[in-house]
């Protein structure tokens, strides 16, 4: 049956091959884009709490990307320029050359229904939670990889595979960054619409890491689950569930778990209202010894999650291995070219390994967009963290200053420098 398959598919291939007319493949449009992106940020407790000695952090940072898009029925063709840095950081006389690669990838159409993609690219999929591109941060995040894709009426699947080397190595493949980042990934997704409203997802992930001490071992580490989506023109609902074991490193195993739920309620024209909780599993008292429970998203965007001021984009370190329960609500008014976001935070540790008290603190996040024209949009956030005694051990800070805030002014730059038909 799978000989069947292979050769339908290779015979859909040439075919579609041949029948494509000679220049066409080189005939496409080249798009040529720029962002700039300023950000000044003013730190009175971002990321951890800033203790009542010290004096907060502000600064300006800023990413250039200049993109060039070329594209036509059977290739695509990305490539990114991305410079990040901190205005004054270098000094007004550097002769330094900063650029460097953020995107670099070339898509086939293999097929009708099928593509393939490979270099450093993007992955961005289902709402972000386990895979994004993380686009708060100014450098982004993009993994080296080879993709596949199948494009139906119904039903979308990829497959993306990545193996990280640090050089070109004569024998042996140790690589040097060890356990901060995946030696291999393999990752599965599938979407499958069942009716206008209703979609389902899954996700299988594994991601190996080599061991910091022996080259030859790879400990895997395997994340499976879904997503199901309730959808209308006034709502919609959604829950998910993930499941990851496998090994942190020689002698911990993985039993941990994620679940979230959410509902989104249009209540006017303008304004609409976002509940939703999230659990991250954490350790227990009585748990198995060398057994973690503390779940990792992978990598998702915390920020978009839970909260502003990333207090937990890191885990299971942010919490000390504990988990987190986080339940908010969103509140969103839309008025011509303005934007007001209002989103509330409580946190709470979901695991009890310590003798901490669970609730950890309270956050506002206050955002105002406003859109200035079709490639300049305007940012401001003010955001503020209410800390309990239990956030305070958490974050390794004895005397926290009396109110711990998170401000910055952003501008975006998006414009289009050429588009050509050839």
């Amino acid at each position: 049956m799978k000989k069947i398959i292979l050769s339908l598919f290779f015979c859909d291939l040439a075919l579609f091959i041949m029948a494509a007319e000679p220049d066409s493949l080189t005939r496409g449009k080249l798009t040529i884009s720029g962002e700039l992106r300023p950000r000044l940020e003013i730190r009175n407790g971002y990321r951890t709490l800033l203790a009542d000695s010290l004096v907060p952090a502000s600064f300006v940072s800023q990413r250039s990307r200049l993109n060039f898009d070329f594209r036509n029925h059977y290739l695509t063709f990305y490539f990114s320029l991305q410079d990040v840095r901190i205005w004054g950081a270098d000094a007004s006389t550097s002769d330094k050359v900063f650029p460097g690669i953020f995107e670099s990838w070339a898509e086939l159409r293999l097929a009708e229904k099928w593509k393939m993609r490979a270099g450093r690219q993007a992955l961005t999929y289902d709402n972000e939670r386990l895979f994004s591109v993380n686009n708060w941060k100014q450098s982004g995040r993009t993994h080296d990889a080879l993709r596949f894709a199948f494009c139906g009426k119904n039903l979308t699947m990829e497959q993306v595979l990545g193996f990280s080397q640090t050089k070109e190595n004569s024998s042996g493949t140790e690589y040097k960054p060890g356990f901060s980042n995946y030696k291999f990934l393999a990752m599965n997704y599938m979407k499958y619409k069942l009716s206008y409203t209703l979609s389902l997802t899954s996700l299988q992930t594994a991601d190996g890491f080599q061991d910091a001490f022996r080259a030859e071992n790879m400990y895997m580490r395997y994340t499976t689950g879904g997503r199901v989506e309730y959808k209308t023109e006034k709502m919609m609902a959604t829950g998910a569930g993930w499941y990851q074991w496998g090994h942190t490193d020689s002698t911990y195993k993985i039993r941990a778990w994620y679940a979230h739920s959410e509902i989104r309620y249009q209540v006017g024209r303008d304004i609409s209202a976002t509940a939703g909780a999230e659990i991250v599993s954490g350790n227990l008292k009585n748990q198995p010894v060398r057994i973690s429970r503390a779940f990792i998203p992978l990598y998702g965007s915390g920020h978009t999650f839970m909260g502003y001021m990333d207090y937990f984009t890191a885990f299971p370190g942010d919490t000390k291995n504990e988990g987190l329960i986080n339940p908010y609500l969103l509140i969103q008014y839309k008025l011509n070219k303005l934007c007001l976001k209002l989103h509330n935070h409580l946190f709470y540790l979901q695991g009890n390994s310590t003798d901490l008290t669970p609730y950890l603190g309270y956050e506002t996040d206050l955002v105002v967009q406003y859109k200035l024209n079709d490639f300049a949009t305007f940012d401001y956030g003010f955001c503020t963290l209410s800390p309990s005694e239990s956030m305070n051990r958490i974050k390794n800070v004895e005397k926290p200053a009396p109110f711990q805030f998170f401000s910055y002014i952003m501008l975006t730059v998006k414009p289009v420098l050429f588009s050509s038909q050839k």
